[in-house]
């Protein structure tokens, strides 16, 4: 890998709107890892813990191909949330009629590189 290598991951259908799961890649992105895997721990969204999940695995990925994977040196250089295809869903309500409830989901991006 070159001096400006980036590892990303992507986790396609996350069962999570693009709305909530925008809100935080938007609190990690751009910030080092460290802060980034507390900020997770320590969030009170359920999503989050999904997101953690993804952020070890590039981590991961990233020792694996290179060995001076240190926490303070890498950023999250990238972090988003894009919106995938919908589950639709009809719920029954009254006089015979039907209600379409769209069960919305998220492709998610994280990259991580070093810092400048």
């Amino acid at each position: 890998m070159g001096a400006n290598a980036e590892f990303i991951i992507k986790y396609p259908s996350l069962k999570a709107p693009p709305q909530k799961v925008g809100l935080l890649m938007g609190l990690i992105r751009g910030k080092e890892l460290s802060f980034c895997l507390k900020q997770l721990e320590l969030s009170r969204k359920g999503i989050a813990s999904d997101i953690l999940k993804t952020l070890k695995s590039v981590m991961a990925n990233a020792n694996v191909q290179r060995a001076d994977l240190a926490k303070d040196r890498w950023v999250v250089s990238t972090a988003l949330a894009n919106s995938a295809p919908f589950l639709k869903r009809w719920q029954p309500v009254g006089r015979g009629h039907a209600n379409r409830i769209k069960k919305r989901r998220t492709n998610l991006v994280i990259g991580i590189s070093k810092k400048n």
